[in-house]
């Protein structure tokens, strides 16, 4: 039975910061618990994990080559653990630098400086890790396919083939309009466990709304808990207009309100027949299915993150602008340029809309 809980809370008062780190501080014992509990919500759950595992990986680094590690780590301490992460762990360069983060952040709660653990010299020797990786990827890697015009009537069609039920086929299809035009992350909109959610970061049905506005056409007003590049935890209100094409998101969504009975305004947006919710990883299991006979996933894959790609490229196609392509990923950098699969941005006059793509 779907329930709610906090079992998929992003922050929490457990982390690596115990009471006996503030210790030396002379305070006293309820007001370091509380202060222990008070940091730990400082950083997310799965990162805490992340440098918990990395102080597990410095001190099986210890154990194996017979370096003493000794907070504080030393330049060559440093350089030995990257060396035994790549050799012996065959570690990516991405873990490396979290553990690293890691390893910063236990001389932190230990009580020393915030030591300098990247020095130019340990910088350069990422570098070249990241490099040597890329060049590997390039052998063999299979690219991850952005969702263009052309891959949404894909979908469509191959989703009005298939044998999935009438439920199944309307829900899909308007998580995928919405995905695409919205640019979202997809567990802005999906749960990331069928069984259990928690209500403070869940898309729940109260939290889409349909407003007319001048003109007579309706929005989406989706209000996305606590998104990515939100740093102070509020709250993003993303519109999504009618468009009035076969990728329209009001046209999927008022099909979709109409085979799900809005009652249950305190559970995810978009659940199973059974009441399961619909997560990201069942989406990608169906759009691998659904696309099997048209594309070659050793070659080229489209996943849940491919709809956040596929408007950015698609607008880079029609010559959008820089500042528009951001405002719509909600991207507060350049990294949208990551998400841009063209050779180059051409520059013509911007689209009217999304619907005119």
């Amino acid at each position: 039975m779907l329930r709610e809980g906090e079992a998929t809370a992003k922050y929490g008062g457990k982390g690596m910061l115990e009471p006996i780190d503030l210790k030396k501080y002379g305070l006293e014992r309820k007001t370091a618990q509380h202060l222990a509990e008070m940091g730990n919500f400082g950083l997310s759950k799965s990162t805490w994990s992340n440098y918990n595992t990395a102080r597990k990986m410095l001190e099986r680094c210890r154990q194996e080559t017979g370096r003493k590690m000794e907070l504080p780590l030393s330049e060559g301490d440093v350089l030995a653990f990257i060396g035994w992460l790549d050799r012996e762990r065959k570690v990516k360069h991405g873990t490396v630098c979290s553990y690293l983060a890691g390893i910063r952040q236990l001389h932190i709660l230990e009580g020393f400086s915030a030591k300098i653990i990247r020095t130019e010299l340990v910088n350069l020797v990422l570098t070249g890790k990241q490099n040597r990786e890329t060049l590997e990827k390039k052998a063999g890697k299979t690219e991850r396919l952005p969702v263009t015009m052309l891959v949404m009537k894909l979908i469509k069609a191959t989703l009005r083939k298939s044998a999935l039920s009438n439920y199944m086929k309307i829900m899909t299809w308007t998580v995928c309009c919405m995905c695409f035009n919205g640019a979202f992350r997809i567990h802005e909109i999906l749960c990331k466990e069928k069984w259990r959610y928690d209500k403070r970061f869940t898309l729940l049905g109260k939290d889409l709304k349909m407003v007319q506005e001048q003109g007579g056409k309706d929005v989406i007003i989706v209000n996305v808990k606590w998104p990515k590049e939100e740093r102070k935890g509020r709250d993003v209100e993303v519109e999504l207009y009618e468009t009035g094409t076969d990728i329209c998101p009001v046209r999927a969504l008022r099909k979709y309100w109409r085979m799900r009975k809005r009652t249950e305004e305190e559970k995810p947006a978009f659940r199973m027949e059974d009441g399961r919710a619909f997560t990201g990883q069942m989406l990608n299991s169906m759009l691998k299915d659904l696309l099997k006979e048209h594309l070659d996933y050793n070659e080229g894959k489209i996943l849940t993150h491919s709809f956040r790609s596929g408007i950015t490229t698609t607008m880079g196609q029609k010559g959008w602008t820089d500042e528009q392509l951001k405002e719509i990923g909600r991207w507060s950098s350049r990294a949208y340029e990551c998400y841009l699969k063209l050779p180059r941005m051409t520059r013509r006059p911007v689209a009217k809309g999304i619907g005119n793509l």
